[in-house]
């Protein structure tokens, strides 16, 4: 075997799942070979390292700060859901009012306090009136009152 091989084939033998005539040929080429025997080495090491490195005791507080932080999440998305839905309502309570003040608005600007109406009790016939008389579309009342609207006096 050459040394590619063996670094391929390395980690396997490490283990100890490579097949028995595969493992003795890596391990005379081991004893032969010294840079192939240093990295053996090396990986033997660090896998030693890995192996004791592993948390094997399960830290018993580790689940009630992980339930502790799901709480606290969990509550936060709720009152962050009750915030929405009260400016949600606050909002339609301010588009309400300001529709009926845009209504009293429009009411009070439409209504003009100092009318220009003027109503005279006149018994002279206008030409409206005549034309109506003369093909009898009018028939005048005991009294007649006309409404006049004056521009710019």
């Amino acid at each position: 075997m050459n040394c590619t091989e063996i670094e391929n084939n390395l980690v396997f033998f490490i283990e100890n799942s490579l097949a028995k005539n595969k493992m003795t040929d890596i391990q005379n080429h081991l004893n032969s070979c010294n840079n192939c025997s240093v990295l053996h080495q090396k990986m033997k090491v660090d896998f030693l390292f890995i192996k004791h490195d592993k948390i094997s005791e399960i830290n018993p507080f580790f689940y009630n700060r992980v339930a502790e932080q799901l709480q606290k999440e969990e509550s936060s998305k709720t009152s962050v859901i009750r915030l929405k839905t009260k400016q949600f309502y606050i909002q339609i309570a301010a588009y309400a009012a300001g529709v009926i003040i845009a209504i009293f608005l429009g009411i009070g600007l439409g209504a003009d306090i100092n009318n220009d109406l003027v109503i005279e009790d006149t018994t002279e016939l206008t030409e409206y009136q005549m034309f109506a008389d003369s093909y009898n579309l009018n028939q005048p009342y005991e009294l007649t009152y006309e409404l006049e609207i004056t521009e710019g006096k």
